[in-house]
């Protein structure tokens, strides 16, 4: 028996007692195929390389970033500490940006969602495990990758030349809209984001408050709570997570200590919206805290686990799934907007989406008025 066919051989028996009948069948023709390539294809190919591959193909046809990560990717020990700035998915076999970070490199260059990068620095990316590409963009601040990006719409590929950078600045800035109103704008999911934007909002009775969710990935369950928190009564459900158990549901809610604040919201959204920010939009639309603009977001929102193997190696393995308090699955499906404003095309100075959310804010503004007035005069 081949090497290869022993690695399946005591894959079989250390999972006797937790697998059905057909599976053993199923391992013994992959078994079978192992040792017929070992013993008869034109060329030797290496036993270990073999097992690998059937395993990458196992995870990659699977729904979501599923994927066997190298001992060499698998380490802390990353290659660089810059990069450029691209956050990445699978779709189907397309390495597809969800989006690209404020200031970055790849935001410079136009890279926008739903651009697939076929090769990196040559190399094509269809069998390449997301790890290695990430490891592959990052390197030293101011060095160079190339990149070749395919667009809905393109004729060909285009190679794209992007710079390793190290992005700095703060989690979220605002700024003045005139009238009451106020944009914030978040730039990375992170810790203490709800704090961040109470102290934005301190201060004299806002008439509006315009979040600013765009092209906004990544973050954990725990920043999208602390994100809507302000916004939300104490105790909300933000979002639960169901797993493949019958049954099990996982709930996240706002502290019961927290104080909602009192101000109309209209949250702008686009296709890089994904993770943890989609989290946030639909737990607002949900509860009517708040009312969403743009166009609809990516749908970026599962619960992963790494498993780490005997050689060293970790299965980064989807094992739930996201959904908003009324029961919307969000991976795979995004969130969609109540008011849909494409995205601007090309040089311009306007920004439609911003312009819409904040005439749906003055019209609240005048509604709420009205109401108020009719009370008094009762």
């Amino acid at each position: 028996m081949t090497s290869a066919a022993v690695s399946v051989a005591v894959l079989t028996l250390t999972f006797t007692l937790a697998w059905p009948q057909e599976m053993y069948e199923h391992l013994a023709l992959l078994t079978e195929v192992l040792s017929d390539i070992q013993k008869g294809y034109v060329v030797e190919v290496d036993s270990t390389k073999l097992v690998h591959d059937a395993t990458v193909g196992m995870l990659t046809h699977l729904e979501g970033d599923n994927e066997v990560i190298d001992r060499s990717h698998a380490s802390s020990d990353r290659s660089g500490n810059a990069d450029v700035g691209l956050v990445l998915t699978r779709r189907r076999d397309d390495l597809t940006v969800v989006t690209s970070t404020d200031g970055s490199s790849a935001r410079h260059a136009g890279l926008t969602s739903g651009d697939q990068i076929e090769k990196i620095d040559g190399v094509d990316t269809r069998l390449m495990e997301n790890s290695e590409a990430v490891d592959r963009l990052r390197g030293r601040p101011g060095t160079t990758v190339a990149v070749t990006v395919m667009r809905r719409g393109w004729a060909e590929p285009r190679d794209i030349t992007l710079t390793r950078e190290r992005v700095n600045g703060p989690a979220l800035s605002s700024r003045d809209l005139g009238n009451g109103l106020l944009v914030v704008r978040v730039h990375r999911m992170t810790a203490g984001l709800g704090d961040a934007l109470r102290r934005e909002l301190a201060g004299p009775p806002r008439a509006g408050l315009v979040l600013d969710l765009r092209d906004v990935s990544g973050g954990d369950i725990s920043d999208a709570v602390n994100l809507a928190q302000p916004l939300l009564d104490p105790g909300t459900e933000v979002a639960y997570a169901t797993g493949r158990q019958a049954g099990t549901r996982d709930e996240f809610r706002t502290s019961t200590s927290a104080v909602r604040l009192e101000v109309p919201t209209a949250v702008l959204v686009n296709t890089g919206t994904s993770g943890a920010a989609e989290i946030v939009a639909g737990a607002l639309r949900d509860w009517r805290r708040a009312v969403l603009v743009g166009e609809h977001t990516f749908g970026v929102a599962d619960v992963t686990k790494n498993i780490p193997l005997s050689d060293g190696s970790v299965v980064h393995l989807t094992v739930g799934r996201y959904y908003t308090p009324k029961g919307q699955a969000i991976d795979s499906a995004g969130v969609a907007p109540d008011f849909t404003v494409a995205s601007e095309t090309g040089p311009s100075t306007k920004d439609a989406q911003l312009e819409r959310a904040t005439d749906v804010l003055k019209i609240q503004h005048v509604i709420d008025a009205h109401a108020a007035n009719a009370q008094a005069s009762r």
